[in-house]
């Protein structure tokens, strides 16, 4: 998992996270390149994201020139993860989805700790429904 930093405040929902998107879109039209990226303690409750805030990789904003924005405060260290995709029904994995990484994992002799990333990169439609394409990185220990 490559390094990046978190651009607005952490929130307890998703849903918040999609309006900073927006707003943060009209005001400066780099932040449309944003991921909406949601966190999950590997230790604990799975239903729902510790928290939701928006996000670029460290690459991505050395390339588009705003250097102003690397503030180590907001800096999410990379590192050797396991990266997965799946397709859901929501912008972000469910429980099942989460538990079937940590099983993944387990069976591969893995090791996960910390904090699950997601986020979506594509939406589509898929037999009349609306699907998500997520893609996942959980911290290796």
């Amino acid at each position: 998992m490559e390094p990046f930093y978190a651009l607005t405040e952490v929130r307890g929902e998703f849903f918040e996270t999609v309006m900073d998107y927006f707003s943060l879109g009209r005001e400066d039209d780099d932040m449309t390149l944003c991921y909406l990226n949601a966190e999950y303690d590997l230790s604990g409750d799975l239903e729902s994201p510790g928290g939701c805030y928006l996000m670029l990789k460290e690459r991505e904003l050395r390339e588009l020139g705003r250097e102003e924005l690397l503030r180590e405060d907001r800096k999410i260290a990379g590192g050797r993860s396991l990266r997965m995709s799946c397709i859901s029904e929501k912008p972000f994995p469910g429980a099942e989805q989460l538990r079937a990484v940590q099983q993944y994992a387990a069976e591969q002799g893995l090791k996960l700790s910390g904090k699950l990333h997601s986020y979506f990169l594509n939406q589509f439609e898929e037999a009349g429904a609306v699907r998500y394409l997520i893609q996942m990185f959980a911290p290796l220990a």
